[in-house]
């Protein structure tokens, strides 16, 4: 088994929920961030990505500008002013 990959969770199989629970605001901006300009794909990064939109709407962030019904755009980096997303 993969180190990164935890098989006890069928939700959070790489961890990734659990490790964005744990962050403040400004390191999971950080992480979003860092997710910009990425074009490689891959299973895992699809669960992180995934873990990522989720702990946004979890938070009750106002992240309409880069989360909609169709997924979550990652094509511009962001901050938060507040409670409310918005592009740097």
């Amino acid at each position: 088994m993969n180190a990164l990959h935890n098989n006890n969770n069928a939700n959070d199989p790489y961890g990734f929920k659990k490790k964005f629970n744990e962050i403040d605001n400004n390191s999971l901006i950080l992480k979003f961030n860092e997710q910009v300009g990425i074009h490689v794909w891959g299973n895992a990064r699809a669960h992180y990505l995934e873990a990522l939109r989720d702990e946004f709407i979890k938070r009750g962030f106002n992240c309409g500008i880069i989360i909609n019904s169709a997924g979550m755009s990652i094509a511009k980096k962001i901050k938060l002013v507040g409670n409310e997303v918005k592009f740097i």
